[in-house]
């Protein structure tokens, strides 16, 4: 089956999250700048660690680097 007929399902727990990924690193200012406005510190965190999941995932599937992934979003946010 040709690569671009396939679909790849990627998971991981939080802990799992918070132990290998490093938002930080990761994430472009305007998306450490959003997590940072979300008054719940958890949930603020969690976006942080999902965005940068997404970021680390795609990278790996495209060859390139989670800082070249350019994440385009809707009129709500959403990836």
């Amino acid at each position: 089956m040709p690569e671009a007929d396939r679909i790849h399902l990627v998971a991981a727990s939080d802990p799992w999250l918070r132990r290998h990924l490093r938002p930080d690193e990761v994430l472009e200012p305007r998306e450490q700048a959003r997590a940072q406005r979300i008054l719940v510190e958890e949930a603020g965190s969690r976006f942080a660690y999902a965005r940068a999941f997404l970021r680390t995932a795609l990278a790996q599937a495209l060859s390139a680097s989670p800082q070249e992934i350019v994440i385009g979003t809707g009129p709500h946010g959403k990836p």
